[in-house]
């Protein structure tokens, strides 16, 4: 693996996600993938291109028209387990796929938790695309997710130590804001 599997998954996501806006009705949607993956990469210094790929394509299944099936066909299916993972069940009621992401969610792997730190990372600081309610739901999930992780079972690895730091920080901004 290498940078190739990195490039090939930004042209897919960037294909998958074409017309796509962002809440603000102007930002291409593709540009939050993009920086997902950027956070992963800057930020937390992830530089294993299996989870940058899973970043680039984390919303793939749950917002475009990509399935399972295409996503292990291109990536593998490490990278397509990683991003169902990472993608709720729009057939539920929203409550209920709440529930049920971060019932599973507790028992994702290294990769689909550090994805999921940069989600929302990148949620939480692009709130000028957003209104209040939107804003105070991306709190609320932040905080849920990053309760499944620090009662679980703890992981030993400062990537992830720095990932929950950046999104404490972040809340911590926004709440004073």
């Amino acid at each position: 693996m290498s940078y190739k599997l990195i490039l090939e998954a930004i042209s897919y996501a960037a294909r998958s996600h074409d017309g796509q806006t962002r809440a603000d009705g102007h930002t291409p949607y593709i540009a939050h993938p993009f920086r997902v993956m950027t956070i992963l990469s800057v930020v937390f210094g992830v530089t294993d291109p299996l989870i940058l790929a899973t970043a680039i394509l984390h919303d793939s299944i749950e917002d475009t028209h990509v399935n399972y099936d295409d996503l292990k066909s291109h990536f593998g299916e490490e990278v397509a387990d990683n991003v169902a993972r990472l993608s709720k069940d729009m057939r539920l009621p929203k409550s209920q796929r709440e529930f049920e992401f971060l019932q599973d969610f507790e028992g994702a792997s290294f990769a689909v938790k550090l994805c999921k730190l940069g989600d929302m990372l990148d949620n939480i600081t692009d709130i000028e695309s957003i209104d209040e309610a939107k804003l105070q739901s991306i709190v609320a999930k932040a905080k849920s997710v990053l309760e499944t992780l620090e009662s679980g079972k703890p992981l030993h690895t400062g990537k992830v130590s720095v990932a929950i730091e950046a999104v404490k920080s972040e809340l911590r901004d926004v709440s004073e804001k």
